[in-house]
């Protein structure tokens, strides 16, 4: 083996070692927190509901109604991975993750979270919801189709 040769390789082999490093590596999270559920501070009647929290459609909060159902809500930015990549949510409480994908990656066209069977197409700038109620406190990835983004829903 000639000296090109050898260089030639030992490029290939760095080149692969960085895009191994670059798509596999563990990225830094941000953490975001979904608010939980807390009383409104408005009184009985009112729909005011704290900023994170979202009232469920047709909840009543007058006379012998049950109490609303209050949504957690998280908002993610899907730009060449997810912003936060890690979200907190309180367990038996409704969430809604709102992802708004700015990028035309055809990787970041779909968000999948296996746990909950949830399959999803990403429009180009648009908010897209998901909802589900988590049951069990652990931690729960989400992923792009292709499985190279990634994020974590930990429920406590």
């Amino acid at each position: 083996m000639d000296a090109a040769a050898l260089w030639v390789t030992l490029g290939g082999v760095a080149l692969a070692l960085g895009v191994n490093f670059y798509f596999f590596s563990p990225r830094r999270a941000v953490v975001a927190q979904a608010l939980p559920p807390s009383p409104p501070a408005a009184p009985v009647g009112s729909h005011e509901m704290p900023l994170g929290v979202v009232e469920a459609p047709g909840a009543e909060t007058a006379g012998d109604a049950a109490p609303p159902v209050a949504v957690q809500v998280a908002h993610i930015v899907v730009r060449g991975g997810y912003d936060p990549a890690r979200i907190e949510v309180k367990a038996n409480l409704p969430v809604r993750l709102v992802f708004r994908r700015e990028e035309v990656e055809g990787c970041s066209d779909t968000v999948l979270i296996p746990e909950w069977g949830i399959a999803r197409r990403l429009p180009v700038g648009e908010d897209t919801a998901i909802e589900f109620t988590p049951q069990v406190p652990g931690e729960y990835a989400f992923t792009c189709g292709m499985q190279m983004m990634r994020g974590t829903i930990v429920v406590v």
